[in-house]
């Protein structure tokens, strides 16, 4: 079955491969559906509340009322925020896809709804069409398409990981990675002619194959950045294993192209981020990772291998349960490849293992030959374990200066599409062995019956848990928040939290500040104090503000033309709540809007001036104090 080179399929035109496509991906569209229940749902809020979803609705909200995402003058009151020491640019592309959907869609929440269910399909898509041009058949193609479109994690990124649950450029990414490993028999038009010299090497290229490979390293560079790690460290390490065995560097110079045509399109798309450190300085505080956070975030190869947590038969989830207990090591959700993804693993590196790295034939120029594209799948599965795993190679690349990306253990995701690429191959058998009549019709049955099951065993999403109830909480009091307001208010949000990453002792999370913003109406234009990047002056004036005595800076706060304070006590310990609230009800009276469980208070400061005696000046000196000479200028010119 292995051996087959070429099984029997002719190349097929991408714009036929896309219109091949469709039902595949209408189905995929449909069960997507069918799995979020989303007649269900309210549209206008996520599908998933909360977390980093909360950070990724207001960047949606941003880019819909700002028109882009790195600066928001109605966050980080009264300076506005800056979004450059969170950088972001290797995610350009899907920005452009969220403020497209956004000139249509105004809710934040429904726009992440869309992209995320049109995610399946959209993956299905660009997944069939990259391997029908790996020569496997509609069937298979199919399958495979919707196999890799409903992994788990798919599921566990969800819209936590809006940027990464859309995954579509790993096919793409893959399809590069073979191309490169057969480069001469993909790029040249005579693969043992002459490679040296551009004039020869010009006549001698398929210039169509070069284009696209150039498009592909563009699209892969700007659509999602950890992606491009993942795929650049696979590439040039099974570059330079498969160049060793063919005594060939044009893997090694080819691989080399790669990187700098990649290098340059992100370099591109993160000028915006360079320019603003050149001017300002760099950052050492913000988004700040450490080598070892590989180890916590790295990829657990029996998880490849095991149930998904909330697998449908409770005999898997106790063995996933039971597999878990008592481990040191918490992960990340979506690791497993689901039973046939984890035989379709097991197959390449088995093949790999036994037979070793392919070496090119002279007397057989079809890269695609199944003998090869699985010995090179092997490769590269083998390559992205032995980085990603648990101190993995991935954490001697961190010491190196990489510790920005953590999360090695999501390459499963590139992972998991070569190993399909052994279920595709044994699908593709299985039809030409019963072709023709009725072991034809047997062998879609069964194609369709393993792709059934496939999906059954790994289409699973996780439960929103309480993520609704704080919803309907939340929404109920920005909305009487809104009214209570004048329009373009500033509000100041306690306790302080380190934005856009810190962790509380208490319930809160750092990015549960975004939510009044998020929920509140954009035509209110409230401002608000959180959202500012910590590590910078415009933000950190903040952390100087003793947050168990809020009253200590309501002069310095009003001299800020804040008008309202807002208390999440869920900032706090339990212990604190009341305290906080008696403290500012003393000081300001009862609060004037309260959530129905009594998590978000707000004061009004109107009037707390004239009440307690402060001139204009006072305020004003009040607030230098506070922020700073230099900042208290750069507010009244605002001003």
């Amino acid at each position: 079955m292995i051996d087959d080179p070429g099984g029997g399929e002719r190349p097929v035109r991408p714009i036929r491969s896309v219109a091949e496509s469709l039902p595949f991906a209408v189905v995929s569209l449909g069960l997507a559906a069918w799995l979020y229940r989303i007649w269900d749902a309210d549209w206008s809020q996520p599908l998933r509340w909360g977390s980093d979803a909360t950070l990724i609705q207001a960047m949606i909200r941003t880019i819909g009322t700002q028109g882009w995402y790195l600066h928001n003058p109605n966050l980080n009151a009264p300076f506005g925020q800056q979004f450059y020491d969170f950088p972001s640019g290797g995610e350009t592309l899907q920005f452009v896809v969220l403020k497209l959907i956004s000139e249509f869609i105004p809710t934040p929440g429904a726009v992440m709804n869309v992209y995320y269910i049109g995610g399946f399909a959209a993956i299905t898509i660009v997944t069939y069409v990259v391997v029908r041009s790996l020569r496997f058949s509609v069937v298979a193609s199919g399958a495979f398409a919707l196999l890799y479109s409903f992994l788990p994690y798919h599921f566990g990124r969800s819209e936590y990981h809006l940027y990464r649950s859309t995954y579509l450029t790993v096919p793409v990414a893959a399809l590069l990675i073979l191309w490169t490993l057969s480069w001469r028999q993909v790029f040249l038009v005579d693969p043992d002619g002459p490679t040296w010299g551009v004039r020869r090497l010009w006549r001698n290229l398929r210039r169509g194959a070069a284009c696209s490979a150039v498009v592909f390293c563009v699209v892969i560079a700007t659509f999602e950045t950890m992606l491009l790690a993942f795929f650049l460290t696979t590439l040039v390490v099974a570059a330079l294993i498969v160049a060793i065995r063919n005594h060939d560097g044009g893997h090694l110079a080819l691989s080399g192209l790669i990187v700098v045509v990649c290098g340059l399109s992100f370099l591109v798309v993160m000028a915006p981020s360079f320019r603003f450190w050149a001017e300002n300085g760099p950052n050492t505080v913000a988004a700040r990772r450490v080598p070892a956070e590989q180890e916590r975030y790295g990829l657990q190869p029996s998880q490849m291998l095991l149930p998904v947590p909330v697998h449908r038969v409770a005999a898997l989830r106790s063995l996933q349960h039971r597999a878990r207990e008592g481990s040191p090591i918490s992960g990340e959700r979506g690791q497993q490849l689901g039973v046939v993804g984890a035989a379709g693993l097991l197959t390449i590196l088995g093949f790999v293992l036994a037979r070793g790295v392919p070496r090119r034939r002279r007397d057989h120029q079809r890269w695609w030959d199944r003998s090869t594209l699985l010995r090179h799948a092997g490769l590269c599965a083998v390559i992205g374990t032995l980085f990603g795993t648990v101190s993995g190679f991935a954490l001697v690349l961190s010491v190196a200066g990489t510790s920005q990306v953590r999360v090695w253990n999501r390459i499963v995701v590139l992972i998991a599409f070569f190993a399909l690429l052994a279920v595709a191959t044994a699908f593709d058998w299985l039809r030409r062995r019963w072709a023709g009549g009725v072991g034809g019709v047997g062998a879609v049955v069964v194609i369709g019956l393993v792709t059934a099951f496939g999906l059954y065993d790994t289409a699973v999403p996780y439960p929103q848990g309480d993520g609704i109830a704080n919803l309907v909480e939340a929404r109920a009091f920005v909305d009487r928040l809104d009214a209570a307001l004048p329009r373009s208010a500033s509000v100041f949000q306690f306790p302080i939290l380190r934005f856009p990453e810190s962790t509380s002792s208490a319930d809160a999370l750092a990015s549960d500040q975004l939510i009044p913003f998020v929920l509140s109406d954009p035509a209110r234009n409230l401002r608000w104090s959180s959202g500012g990047i910590n590590g910078r002056p415009d933000a950190d004036w903040q952390t100087r503000i003793d947050a168990a005595d809020p009253t200590s800076v309501l002069s310095a706060l009003a001299g800020l033309g804040f008008d309202a304070v807002l208390v999440d006590t869920y900032g706090y310990e339990p212990a604190q709540r009341p305290v906080i609230v008696r403290t500012l009800t003393d000081a300001l009276g009862g609060p004037i809007v309260t959530s129905a469980s009594g998590r978000w208070q707000l004061w009004d400061l109107d009037g707390f001036a004239s009440g307690h005696g402060f001139t204009s000046a006072g305020l004003r000196a009040a607030a230098t104090d506070l922020v700073g000479p230099g900042l208290m200028a750069q507010f009244e010119g605002r001003s």
